[in-house]
Formats: structure tokens, sequence, C-alpha cells
């Protein structure tokens, strides 16, 4: 019942989402000479079309992949009822108006529906709307802390633990004990997550409950690797995985470039009222520039000056030097997280546009003149440098970005190591993919301060 209730959630979020889409753009048109014609029936018959792609790319089950994997069966849906809807429900021969307004409506269809479904992910989760009971097959006790890292945060606490067996106790166990344990627990998910078992035993586990259970989920001992974009091919009937550096293709760079310059010209355009106000204030607050550059590490390890909207007092380092100095509490802070939560050297401007992002704006204009992306690792100080360690040829491989993984996973909150591990596991596993999805929830992360699941 609970699965019922998750999906009929999500299903009403598309919904809403639908219609905020079509009548914001349809408010757009209506301020100009352009006209979309349509009737309500042949909205609602889109609707259904919509709706149904969704179900054929399963997007109203909980799926739980990270999210730019989700993110990829919603653009599917999305954009096959985008072409059927072009094709064959509305008169767009002849007629480029028709063709304009149908794209920027699923466009904008695809954001929203992926930050509302971010919204509502959080929700189910918190009132517990659904969970699956679940029977963890693991060796020793060494096992359950790797377990928690990975099933034990955001969406994969739906994931409920209320059976713990070990494999050698289930090998010996009959197919009537096996039964009755699963009718007994209600368990309608099996997750096997035995580093140590050998490879014969683990698929002995495996077969155990084939026929038995809905979901079985097996962890094998190479998620180390860090790899996401994984191609899965077998040669001469043994099982190869391959990863591709695609950052390294020329025409990917430079279509990540020509992205960077659209978007780039895009966004210093939209948000230029709001740069001119920010910058107006400054001035009238404090004392100094309007702007804060600070050399950043690029790519390749070539530093470059990072344009930010200045959110400090002049004299910022020399107060950092000197609370660092006389506070043991803040140096432990800082030396953990390179950033103090209840930092004294911001202005009250600068506490306003650093929650809302807006100081990091004029970045726009670093993307702009080649120094960064718009998504990309997070632009490190060259003292941070050594503290890379042997991840800094990894991610300085790649330009920064003003948004990027690190981001929407978790923003102030992650240590250094996190964030590291984080931009490492970006550079790994680049795709345009991956950076539109990224740019998609970005706004959800700035105005709910809550990172993707």
């Amino acid at each position: 019942m609970r699965r019922y209730i998750f999906r009929l959630l999500l299903l009403i979020t598309d919904i809403v989402a639908y219609f905020i889409s079509f009548f914001i753009v349809f408010f757009c048109f209506s301020k100009t000479t352009l006209k979309f014609d349509y009737t309500p029936n042949l909205l609602i018959l889109n609707l259904v079309i919509f709706i149904v792609f969704m179900f054929i790319e399963e997007t109203y089950s909980l799926r739980e992949e990270d999210f730019i994997k989700r993110s990829f069966y919603i653009a599917k849906g999305v954009f096959l009822s985008f072409i059927i809807s072009l094709l064959f429900l509305y008169n767009v021969k002849n007629n480029l108006y028709p063709i304009i307004f149908i794209f920027l409506w699923y466009l904008g269809l695809f954001f929203i529906v992926v930050n509302l479904r971010l919204i509502m992910e959080k929700i189910v989760i918190r009132f517990n709307v659904y969970f699956r009971k679940t029977l963890l097959i693991l060796t020793d006790n060494s096992d359950k802390k790797d377990f928690l890292d990975i099933f034990g945060r955001g969406k994969n606490k739906v994931n409920r633990v209320c059976s713990v067996l070990k494999p050698d106790v289930v090998l010996d166990m009959s197919e009537e004990d096996i039964n009755d344990h699963i009718k007994k627990k209600g368990i309608s998910q099996v997750i096997i997550f035995s580093r140590k078992i050998g490879f014969d035993d683990l698929m002995k586990v495996e077969e155990k409950f084939e026929g038995k259970v809905y979901f079985i989920k097996v962890v094998p001992d190479i998620t180390q690797l860090q790899l996401a974009e994984m191609e899965v091919m077998y040669i001469n009937e043994r099982l190869v995985l391959e990863n591709r550096q695609k950052l390294l293709s020329p025409y990917r760079k430079l279509l990540k470039r020509i992205m960077d310059i659209i978007l780039s010209f895009i966004f210093i355009i939209l948000f230029s009222p709001i740069m001119f106000i920010t910058a107006v204030l400054i001035k009238l607050e404090s004392r100094g520039p309007i702007f804060f550059c600070q050399n950043r590490l690029g790519k390749d390890k070539k530093s470059f000056k990072v344009i930010k909207f200045r959110s400090m007092f002049i004299d910022a380092e020399e107060r950092l030097e000197r609370m660092i100095a006389e506070d043991e509490k803040i140096r432990k802070e800082y030396g953990k997280y390179a950033k103090l939560k209840n930092d004294p050297r911001i202005t009250k401007v600068g506490k306003v546009i650093r929650k809302l992002s807006i100081d990091e704006l004029p970045q726009f204009f670093n993307v702009f003149l080649g120094h960064m992306s718009v998504m990309g690792p997070r632009p490190y100080l060259l003292s941070e440098l050594d503290k890379m360690g042997s991840k800094a040829n990894t991610i300085l491989a790649s330009k920064p970005g003003i948004t990027g993984l690190w981001q929407i996973r978790g923003r102030n909150a992650l240590t250094f190591d996190e964030r590291v591990q984080l931009e490492s596991f970006y550079i790994k596993n680049w795709s345009l993919w991956l950076d539109i999805v990224i740019l998609a929830v970005t706004p959800y992360v700035v105005i709910f301060k809550r990172k993707t699941g």
C-alpha cells in the first residue's frame, strides 16, 4: 500500500509540474504578439501521453540509483512525450512559433519535475510514506559501517533492515526455512553486503532468494573504483567494466566550452539587475572595492583570479589570522572545513549574498573568459594543493566550476576530504548529462539548503 501512495504522490507532482511549466511559457508568450493555439482536451491528451511515457521509463518506482541516473529516465520520458506532441498533436507545419513554445514548455517541464521530485522525495523519507523491509546478509560487523555509508543516507534510508543473517547461515537454511523467515519478517528486499565471501558462495546465497523477493541487491567489492559511467561488456565470456576518460576527448572539451560560453552569456544578462543592486549595497555598507579577486587553482594547476562580490571586511585576512591564533575551536573548525560557520569577518550584506549564493554571480565573467566552467570542481586555494594529495592531478585536469557535484551533495557541510572525493568522482565520470543534472538541481540546493539524494 505504501508503494502505491508513493507512486501517487510522484504522479501528482508531475501533473503539477506539467501545468506550471505550460502556464509559465503561455504567460510569457501572451506578453508578445506570438500565439499558441490549444484546447483543454488537447492539453489533457498531452498530459496523458506525458504520464504514459513517464510510466514506461519506470520513473514512478522507487529508483535508488544516484539522482543523476534517475534524472536520465525522467529526461527520456519528457523527451519522448515532447516528440509525440511536436509530431502529432499540434499544427507546427511552416510555423516556427508553436515549435519554440513546445520546446520551452518541455524544457521547463524537465527542470520543474526534477526539482519537485527532490522536494517530494524528502517528504516521503521524512514522514515514512514508503520503505522496504530488508534482509541484510553480512559476513561480520566490520562490513556494517560500509553498508550504512551507502544505504543509510538520503533516499536510501527507505531500506529498513529488519533482519541480519550471515552467509554461512543462509547456505545452511532450507527453502522452507527461508520462505518462513521472509514471511515472518515481511521481507521485500535482500541486500548481500559481504566483502569476504567467495564468488561461488555469493552466487549460491543470491540463488537462495531468487523468485522469493522482488528486490535482490549484491554489493561487489569494487565500489572504491568510483566509476558510475561504466560500460558493462563481456569479452570471451568474462565480465569487463570500461570507463572512458571523456574529458580527454577534444570534441567533448569543445562541446563543454561552447555550452559554457552560451550559459555564461545568458546568466550575465539575466542576473545583471541583481548584480547592479548588490554592487550598490556593498558600497553603501562598508568601505572597500565591490569585487574580491583571489588567486585560485585552475586547469593544469595554473592559477587565475576568481571574481566574487566582496562579502567580507577589507581586513578579513588579518582578522582570520588573529582569530585562529587566539581561539583553538576556530582553528580546528577552519582546519577541518576550510570555512567558519559563524564568520565574524562577513558583513551584513555579505551574509545575505552568501546565503543566496549571489556573491558567486561575477564568476560568470570568469567562465566567459575561459578561466572557469559553469559546472566543475570547486576552485581551490593555492595553499590547498598539498592537502588534495594524490587526487590533485585528477581534479585539476578540468576547469573549476561555479557549481558542481560538491554543491549539490553537501556544500559547506562537507569536510575537505569528502569534497575532494566528490571532485575526483566528477572528473572520472564526467558527461554532458551529468552537467545538465547539476545545473537543473542547483536552484533546489541553493533555495532549500538541502543536498540531493
